[in-house]
């Protein structure tokens, strides 16, 4: 909680004048009888800089920063001429008094770094100035709060219990402090997905020497408990999750580790939701509301039991593309298939592998509309990604001049031939072109299907960002 700030503008007895006028010391006597405005009618005409001192200070006793801060610069420009006039007169002890209450005027606008510039000021020309030496104690104070201080809008969240609600505007930037953790609550439907990412870096207070910290990421089911999912923060952050909500309630994270260094960071949390009970807010269950797919990757997808989904993929003519479907078959198998426009003809066999299924669409001389269908086999839901790419594959139709081009290479010398001819045996073993996407995808493959877990499509899963426009929703 933010600490109150006292009126501090003790500004009685502000030192000897030179300016010996009965009605200034009329003034003077109101001021410390608390009197400001009766005070500021005593006053007298004189451009002074104690006339203008005593005005400040009844102006600042009334809540008058603006009149009080223009009273306090004709104090510094008196001060000033008086010096380069070389008039003798006790300007130090005004000039002490005149940085002590501009200190206190930054202190009542929170404006720290001005109110230490000046009080330290004041304590250079008065070293006996307690008054001066706290505040200035106090403006450090709020401008460098410790860690506990900075980070308290979110408190309390230290315990599993006490867990506020995470939040998108509540999770960014936060601050971890020293022997301390923090929890965010999670209310989850039993059937959903979680991903949460945890990111930030260390920070070293102001005046502190380099310290280190260990940060341990973990989630927690309703009862508590041995974490469901833990890491320790790397390079890349940290993750946990579960691809399947098992009981309906309040879930926690939690946010800890060893050390006495700050942590500043980041929780990101991606929730997919249950298959609904019905499917009413989905537009893409038949052939005939199949959704339109563009090139490029769609992330966030869902397939539900019983609850086929259908999308459309216009293809131009002479022009190919590659489909394939991401998905982890630990959590449940899909179906696919590459149907005609409305959706009765098979018209491509998928290649499945431990990623997925990947389709092949061959380019014809005119364009084509095909259908992609996704299904469970199971009675298991599962998130799964489509990525669309143009193909290499083209029309076999040549431009017109290729007669020429072809009659040019018959022309050319008879040695030609014998080099083209070494060229293609040096080559006869390297894939070609239009092929070489598709051996990429085999050598994927290759490598996925010599493990018998998926780490790295578990990773990609996770980090894929749940979009707004998710079907089930």
């Amino acid at each position: 909680m933010r600490r109150t700030l006292p009126v501090l503008l003790l500004l009685s007895g502000f030192g000897p004048f030179t300016c010996e006028d009965p009605q200034l010391e009329d003034a003077r006597r109101l001021l410390d009888e608390g009197k400001p405005a009766q005070a500021i009618e005593a006053l007298p005409e004189a451009d002074a800089p104690e006339v203008h001192f005593a005005r400040a200070v009844a102006e600042l006793s009334q809540g008058k920063a603006e009149e009080g801060r223009s009273s306090l610069d004709q104090v510094q420009r008196g001060l000033a001429d008086r010096a380069a006039e070389g008039v003798d007169g006790p300007w130090a002890a005004l000039q002490a008094r005149l940085a002590f209450a501009r200190g206190l005027v930054a202190l009542k606008a929170e404006d720290w770094p001005t109110a230490q510039v000046e009080l330290l000021r004041a304590l250079a020309l008065n070293p006996e100035d307690e008054d001066a030496r706290w505040n200035l104690e106090l403006a450090w104070y709020h401008a460098h709060p410790p860690c506990p201080l900075r980070e308290d809008d979110h408190e309390p969240d230290n315990t599993h219990k006490d867990a506020p609600p995470w939040a998108e505007d509540k999770s960014k930037e936060r601050l971890l402090c020293p022997a301390n953790e923090d929890w965010y609550r999670l209310d989850l439907q039993e059937g959903a997905m979680l991903y949460a990412g945890l990111t930030g870096e260390i920070i070293q207070p102001a005046g502190e020497v380099d310290q280190t910290r260990e940060v341990h990421f973990a989630l927690y089911a309703p009862e508590g408990g041995a974490p469901v999912d833990e890491d320790t923060v790397g390079e890349e952050g940290a993750q946990v999750g579960v691809d399947r909500i098992n009981q309906t309630g309040a879930w926690a994270l939690r946010v800890w580790g060893p050390g006495h260094a700050e942590f500043k960071y980041t929780v990101r949390v991606d929730v997919v939701p249950p298959c609904p009970v019905d499917d009413k807010l989905e537009e893409n269950d038949s052939a005939g509301e199949a959704r339109a797919l563009e090139d490029g990757q769609q992330a966030g997808l869902k397939a539900c039991p019983s609850d086929p989904d259908w999308y459309k993929i216009a293809v131009p003519a002479k022009e190919g593309r590659q489909v394939t479907l991401l998905f982890d078959p630990e959590r449940g198998p899909l179906a696919a298939t590459i149907t005609d426009e409305i959706g009765l003809e098979s018209l491509a066999e998928g290649r499945a592998h431990r990623g997925g299924i990947a389709f092949k669409i061959p380019a014809k001389e005119e364009a084509q509309t095909v259908l992609l269908h996704v299904a469970t086999e199971t009675e298991q839901e599962n998130l799964y990604a489509i990525n669309l790419q143009k193909s290499d594959d083209q029309g076999k139709n040549q431009p017109q001049d290729q007669d020429k081009q072809d009659q040019d290479k018959q022309d050319q010398p008879q040695d030609q031939d014998k080099q083209d001819k070494d060229k293609q045996e040096d080559q006869k073993d390297e894939p070609k072109p239009k092929d070489q996407q598709e051996q990429q995808m085999k050598q994927i493959t290759e490598a996925l299907d010599e493990q018998s877990e998926n780490p790295q499509l578990k990773k990609a899963l996770k980090q894929l960002k749940v979009l707004p426009e998710l079907e089930d929703y």
